[in-house]
């Protein structure tokens, strides 16, 4: 089981990367892909952060570089 605590205090928990993500975009009735565009797009825009990513798995590494996730425990 993957937990992540984003810097807004909400806290999520899935059995792998793709799950977590697929809540995370959830919360936006978003699909993973268009939530993965989208909040690169908006790191990129809020403090010229650059994400990374080939999968949900780096996407979620990219989030804890960026400090988006701020802490993240677990695994799949």
């Amino acid at each position: 089981m993957i937990t992540a605590q984003l810097e807004n205090g909400n806290i999520y928990k899935a059995k792998s990367y793709k799950k977590l993500v697929k809540a995370l975009a959830d919360e936006l009735e978003q699909s993973k892909i268009e939530y993965m565009a989208g909040v690169a797009r908006r790191c990129e825009i809020w403090d010229g952060s650059v994400l990374k990513y080939d999968c949900p798995k780096t996407f979620v590494e990219e989030l804890v570089r960026v400090g988006v996730i701020v802490r993240l425990f677990g695994s799949e």
